[in-house]
């Protein structure tokens, strides 16, 4: 049963399906773990360890690894060891990252010197090391390796190889802020998975809207078909990112309500599957002891029973505070991404539902104005006039929607004058450069040069950043 068991994982895994419930692979893991020189030792450890991490159980995972690595090793299997060493490094790189490279490197070597080392593995290890130096902030030395792991991928000509190598160049493109460049390689990833992969199509959808292809972004969501309350949450959250981001408030919120819908119906479905699990689980275990003990005192039995069953309560809870807590970080994650400026990471974050409060208050009021904006087009020899009551109306707008933008503006480069705040509050309203012209009744060309001029007034001119970019984010 153990050996039927381990091969039936294997069998699953080497097929692409994530094995994330333990109630067969328990069976192996029970025999295997009391028989440490046993040939299949490491390997049950690998699986074990890989089911423990996808269960968010980062400890026992990292134990079941570690066995592992040191089993193969002894054995001279050198695949598990390498398996085993690249899942450790995954384990590691969330409180470790240095150690996570160290180990991801190690795979690497180790599966390169192999004289059956198949390219499309050395590819493989290679993206994972692009990504274990991501994860440590090593962006450049990250882009490096993945860009020879996508180089040997396209030799290989491994569609698969080289959607992943794809896939994880646009994450590191992403941490540069080289939008364009994360929409062709998102583009690239897609089009080369043969089976596609959900994660796949969220990264294009979320690499059009970084770039501002908002109608693209929308159009890949529209044409994905799924009743999973986890993708309709990722989804949904996507568009109501979209909306904000074309000024359709009412359509965010929407938006909004729907995604947390379905993660509240995602959560309460992982609360019952586990509550079945844990219940099936207990009911077997209760059944096996009253065989194995059907002459033993009834009393043992039932306290055996109730010890089982607490057990399983403790466990429950445990998982419950743990899956809060990913919520938790999670949430927190997505709101942080929504903020492009690096310096805005170190301002306290406000509390959202005053912010939503406010958005929503401001586009009832400010409607009108923001209106105005939106639909200004240029028209040849004809100037649009701003009134003083409508930058009145603009200031009280960009003030409510930034906290007080155009004071801290000021406090922070006294030496602007009004028409300099006036520029930079059409900037914060991200206006296109053709009807900023309009305004101010110059070329299209004399606003772009004012935006490049205007970066020593905010002290800027020495740096990457664009004056957009960063005015968005003041």
């Amino acid at each position: 049963m153990a050996r039927y068991a381990l091969v039936y994982t294997i069998a699953q895994d080497k097929s692409g399906l994530d094995v994330d419930n333990d109630s067969l692979l328990i069976i192996a893991y029970t025999y295997y773990n009391k028989r440490v020189g046993d040939s299949l030792y490491a390997k049950c450890m690998n699986y074990m360890g890989k089911f423990y991490w996808l269960n968010d159980s980062l400890a026992k995972a990292a134990d079941c690894l570690k066995k592992s690595v040191l089993s193969a090793k002894r054995q001279g299997d050198k695949h598990t060891q390498c398996m085993a060493l690249e899942k450790l490094s995954m384990v590691s790189s969330y409180t470790d990252t240095q150690k996570a490279i160290k180990l991801e490197k190690e795979a690497l070597s180790l599966y390169s010197s192999l004289p059956d080392a198949k390219e499309t593995n050395v590819v493989y290890y290679k993206e994972k090391l692009g990504f274990a130096y991501l994860a440590a902030d090593s962006v450049e030395q990250a882009e490096k390796i993945t860009a020879d792991a996508l180089r040997l991928a396209r030799k290989t000509g491994d569609s698969t190889a080289i959607a992943n190598c794809c896939q994880t160049m646009a994450l590191i493109l992403k941490n540069q802020q080289k939008y364009s460049e994360v929409l062709k390689f998102s583009l690239e990833a897609y089009n080369k998975v043969k089976v596609k992969e959900n994660s796949f199509l969220f990264n294009l959808a979320i690499a059009y809207l970084d770039a501002d292809s908002i109608n693209a972004c929308i159009r890949v969501l529209n044409g994905f078909k799924s009743e999973e309350h986890k993708e309709l949450y990722i989804v949904y959250d996507i568009k109501a990112k979209a909306a904000m981001k074309e000024g359709k408030f009412d359509k965010a919120f929407n938006y909004a309500d729907s995604s947390n819908f379905h993660f509240e119906q995602l959560y309460t479905e992982e609360l019952s599957k586990n509550k079945k699990y844990y219940g099936k689980f207990m009911q077997s275990q209760y059944n096996k002891e009253e065989a194995e003990r059907r002459a033993e005192n009834l009393v043992l039995v039932l306290a055996l029973s109730i010890t089982l069953f607490l057990c399983i309560i403790v466990i429950l809870l445990f998982y419950l505070h743990q899956r809060r807590e990913k919520t938790r970080l999670m949430l927190q994650n997505e709101e942080n991404q929504r903020i492009n400026d690096a310096r805005l990471h170190k301002v306290a974050m406000k509390n959202k539902e005053m912010q939503l409060d406010a958005l929503k208050n401001f586009i009832i009021k400010k409607s009108e104005i923001v209106k105005k904006l939106n639909g200004l087009k240029p028209v040849k020899d004809k100037n649009f006039i701003l009134t003083n009551d409508d930058w009145d109306e603009i200031k009280i707008y960009v003030d409510s929607m930034g906290d007080n933008f155009t004071e801290r503006l000021k406090t922070s480069y006294p030496n602007l004058n009004e028409d300099d705040v006036k520029f930079m509050m059409l900037v914060r309203l991200r206006l296109p450069s053709k009807t900023m012209a309009t305004i101010n009744n110059i070329s299209d060309k004399g606003i772009r040069q004012r935006l490049f001029l205007y970066k020593s007034k905010v002290e800027i001119d020495g740096e990457s950043i664009s004056l957009r970019t960063f005015i968005e984010g003041f």
